[in-house]
């Protein structure tokens, strides 16, 4: 039988451990001024969750099985992949300017929290006291799109991380290296492989809650819709997509990175032959091509208060 602790699906202790947990790793950070813990604290705090929500359901059905599973691996290769590109870099640009203040740097950690605790959500509502005691046959079709989604993502997102470690290491041209492999579709082949993932790690947890008719079991769904916001609208594209346009607009490249703005997508995977084509007002609606991505160059805001519209606009002075 499973554990009844503070609340029926988990919630409070998982958020108690989760604070705890990066409050931990914050004092070492802000001590020593050691940014090569910050990533690893984020990815073992998901398989700490998982595993402490697993041991305190008691249920060991092959659905909770495979989630554990399917997170730890996520959470190991998410902490192992920063924790080797922070060692080789040595420091983490995020934090220039931040680490040395105590409460600006509190403030990472913080939102560190509520990314943890809340995209863990499905998992822990699996889990939980008040849903793992319905637990239907393992195989159903949420179970099956789930673990596929999973796979798929997860893969694109590992080939993506490897991709661009061997570009760190090799010092290749940054178009040579957009050019190949899974950069070659997507700009952004990770972020799009770790909403997959995060996807399917929500339907695979779901049957639970549809065949409980539970109605609190559907709030795990704001793990995946949270994922999404962070990496559309926070941290993701707009904290790398403006800077990186705005580096090849002032560099000798710039035409060639033109091109491949306008022949690949900034989420989605899609043949550039094909994209290429495609109306700017499909790119908008259907891939994510919005204005709040695009660099506005100095010169074109003095104009008016114009911004572009489309990668054809992004055009350097005459």
């Amino acid at each position: 039988m499973s554990i009844y602790v503070l609340d029926q699906f988990y919630l409070s202790i998982t958020l108690l451990v989760t604070v705890g947990y990066q409050l931990a790793f914050f004092l070492v950070a802000y001590t020593f001024k050691f940014d090569k813990v910050t990533d690893f604290a984020g990815g073992t705090n998901f398989v700490t969750l998982a595993l402490l929500t697993f041991f305190l359901s008691q249920v060991y059905h092959t659905r909770q099985i495979i989630a554990l599973l399917l997170v730890s691996v996520w959470g190991c290769r998410l902490a192992g992949n920063q924790l080797y590109r922070i060692i080789k870099t040595n420091s983490d640009r995020r934090f220039d300017g931040i680490r040395e203040n105590f409460f600006s740097f509190l403030g990472f950690w913080v939102a560190q929290m509520i990314w943890v605790w809340t995209v863990s959500l499905p998992v822990t509502f699996l889990n939980s006291y008040r849903l793992s005691e319905y637990d239907p046959a393992f195989g159903s079709a949420t179970d099956i799109i789930g673990i596929v989604l999973w796979a798929i993502g997860f893969a694109i997102e590992l080939v993506a991380d490897l991709q661009k470690n061997y570009h760190y290491s090799h010092r290749s041209s940054p178009l040579d290296f957009a050019r190949r492999g899974v950069w070659s579709v997507s700009r952004h082949p990770n972020y799009f492989g770790e909403i997959l993932l995060w996807w399917g790690i929500f339907l695979l947890c779901l049957q639970p809650t549809l065949s409980s008719g539970i109605s609190a079991g559907w709030a795990s769904i704001a793990g995946p819709l949270f994922t999404m916001a962070i990496l559309l609208f926070l941290s993701g594209l707009p904290y790398v997509e403006k800077p990186t346009q705005k580096k090849f607009y002032e560099s000798a490249e710039f035409s060639s990175y033109q091109d491949y703005l306008n022949s690949t997508s900034i989420l989605i995977p899609m043949p550039p032959s094909i994209f290429a084509r495609l109306p700017f007002w499909v790119k908008q609606v259907f891939f994510f091509e919005w204005p709040l991505y695009h660099y506005s160059p100095a010169w074109e805001a003095n104009v008016s208060s114009q911004r572009i519209y489309s990668t054809e606009d992004l055009e350097a002075p005459n």
